[in-house]
């Protein structure tokens, strides 16, 4: 997602627990491009990692 010339990386991994290798392509992108976090959609997992933030997939196309 881009937002000016900020990118916003979403990576959806729609699976019960989200591991830490489940975060290195958010990671990644950071690293490339003009990034301050990531967000990542989940089947269940509501939580802040850092700069990257996990967010229900339900919950994320209530808010869309």
């Amino acid at each position: 997602l881009r937002l000016n010339d900020i990118y916003l990386p979403i990576e959806v991994k729609y699976q019960s627990s989200i591991r830490r290798s489940d975060l290195y392509g958010v990671i990644d992108f950071e690293k490339g491009a003009a990034s301050q976090g990531g967000l990542i959609l989940s089947r269940e997992k509501l939580q802040s990692r850092n700069k990257i933030t996990i967010v229900p997939l339900t919950l994320f196309l209530l808010l869309v």
